[in-house]
């Protein structure tokens, strides 16, 4: 699912009216595929598999992701949990880890689980309009990116590209600045 429909996002910046509703949710989409990534967590509430190798007597498990809203399902070597067995796991959310007392004795952990975003925050909303509506913007005008410098006397002018080792994944400013803003939950080392 989408952070915005079309018709929230035109609702957001009346000047998205100008752009077919397709044109507007593809862009949408396109943003999530960015921002996702760039801060390591879904901005909405997504649920995931993962099967987990868990160490001799280990009580925590890490999971792939951080931002944990529930474990919904567990399996040790294929025998599932029951639900008392899952209300006894603690789920540290922000560190994506799952800690059951009795530990994960196991050679293989399914997992199934919820993890990201309760709800979208208030700068990915906005980032997302703002992207939406400069990469339509910029189509539809032909017009480059934003200028990040200009020298005078037929000199020369650096537009702003996306580059995520100098902060601006989308390469578009304000929609960069929304983002870095939000908290970073990639692990370091693992692009």
């Amino acid at each position: 699912m989408a952070y915005l429909t079309a018709a929230a996002a035109m609702d957001r910046d009346t000047r998205l009216a100008d752009f077919a509703a397709a044109a507007v949710t593809a862009q949408i989409a396109a943003f999530k595929e960015i921002a996702e990534p760039y801060r390591g967590v879904p901005f909405e509430t997504t649920t995931a598999t993962a099967v987990k190798v868990p160490g001799q007597h280990q009580c925590k498990l890490l999971a792939p992701h951080v931002k944990l809203i529930s474990l919904t399902a567990a399996s040790l070597d294929g025998t599932a949990l029951t639900s008392d067995e899952l209300a006894d796991v603690t789920v540290w959310g922000e560190y994506g880890i799952l800690e059951r007392t009795v530990g994960w004795s196991a050679t293989q952990v399914s997992l199934t689980y919820t993890h990201g975003y309760a709800t979208t925050p208030a700068a990915v909303l906005d980032a997302c309009t703002e992207y939406v509506l400069c990469v339509l913007r910029a189509r539809q005008s032909g017009v480059s990116r934003n200028t990040l410098s200009e020298a005078t006397d037929a000199g020369t002018t650096r537009y702003s590209t996306p580059d995520w080792n100098a902060g601006r994944p989308t390469g578009w400013l304000e929609v960069d600045r929304l983002l870095n803003s939000l908290p970073d939950y990639r692990t370091p080392g693992m692009a």
